[in-house]
């Protein structure tokens, strides 16, 4: 019996051993997977807070993005109204160039009308002067030559304007 109890003190001893290593070996391990998950959860709180910062920032260069776009959308409006304005302003422009310039050759031509009008009985004056001077013998062929070169000449200036003479007898 004494060597069973040995054996079995022994025995109970090996297993009691085991038992306090195996709680032993058991806590450690519990305190290796506790610091595990642990680590786990920090680095998975962690890799979450990473994705989190860059979904944010994600979000945030979206936005800028966005509001970007549609301030180069407002400028490109602005740009489009000043174009229209300076087509707008070109188009009057020449308008106006195109309008002062009939004026003004409206009024010259109103301005040669009227000359025109006012030399008409000048010339009538010439003619019968030049056959009251034809009429009289006495006069001078000298100074009927001198009034018809002056005649010529003011009828040619006329003809040179684009005024045509006509014969009022018909």
């Amino acid at each position: 019996m004494g060597r069973k109890d040995n054996n079995e003190s022994n025995g109970s001893n090996d297993g009691g051993a085991k038992r306090k290593q195996g709680k032993k070996g058991d806590g450690e391990e519990r305190k290796t997977f506790k610091k595990y998950k642990d680590l786990s959860k920090s680095l998975e709180k962690k890799w979450f807070r990473k994705e989190s910062k860059k979904k944010l920032v994600i979000e945030e260069l979206e936005e800028e993005i966005e509001l970007l776009r549609k301030q180069l959308d407002d400028y490109k409006k602005i740009e489009d109204d000043y174009l229209d304005r300076i087509k707008r302003l070109q188009a009057d422009y020449d308008n106006y160039r195109k309008r002062t310039l009939k004026e003004q050759l409206e009024h010259i031509k109103s301005a040669n009308k009227e000359l025109i009008e006012k030399l008409l009985p000048v010339i009538d004056s010439f003619e019968q002067a030049l056959e009251i001077v034809k009429d009289l013998k006495s006069a001078d062929d000298e100074f009927h030559k001198g009034v018809n070169m002056i005649y010529s000449k003011l009828i040619d200036v006329l003809k040179g304007e684009g005024i045509e003479i006509i014969n009022p007898q018909g």
